[in-house]
């Protein structure tokens, strides 16, 4: 499934998937948007949750979702399909990150598209205090779970 739809002003928001794979300035773009967004995150991993999305290696596939004005990224969304749909959601948003000047109407519109496309239950981890919290929850997301991690030894 392809789709582009334009919104206001210019701006398109355009889906891919295996099927809609990223060209690969494309995709040099999604990894330094996201780079910009989450500067602790290392390249590889922005890149491996890319790759996972588009089944550029084994998984289970996704969807990268992206508001673009003209050549630039605003807000993007990297969705992987976990394989699961019961007790744990059938997709993870890994990456999800929207340029802080555009208002809040345009991010919920763009996140509720992500959503529609995720069809299903979706789990995204974000810290105590991200500023875009608000917005998942004014799209029906609550606080579930806590989370901790071991690092590998």
């Amino acid at each position: 499934e392809t789709f582009k739809i334009t919104i206001d002003m210019g701006a398109n928001i355009v889906l891919h998937t295996a099927y809609n794979d990223a060209n690969p300035g494309e995709k040099r773009a999604f990894i330094g948007f996201f780079g910009r967004h989450f500067p602790h995150a290392s390249l590889e991993s922005i890149s491996e949750a890319l790759e996972c999305a588009l089944k550029r290696r084994p998984s289970f596939g996704g969807f990268v979702l992206s508001l673009c004005e003209g050549s630039k990224i605003r807000a993007a969304v990297i969705a992987n399909k976990t394989g699961m749909d019961g007790f744990q959601p059938g997709h993870q948003f890994v990456f999800v990150a929207f340029d802080r000047d555009l208002d809040k109407a345009t991010v919920l519109a763009f996140l509720q598209k992500a959503k529609m496309y995720a069809k299903g239950g979706i789990s995204l981890h974000l810290k105590k205090d991200h500023p875009a919290i608000a917005y998942f929850k004014d799209l029906g997301f609550n606080e579930e779970y806590v989370e901790l991690r071991s690092s590998a030894s």
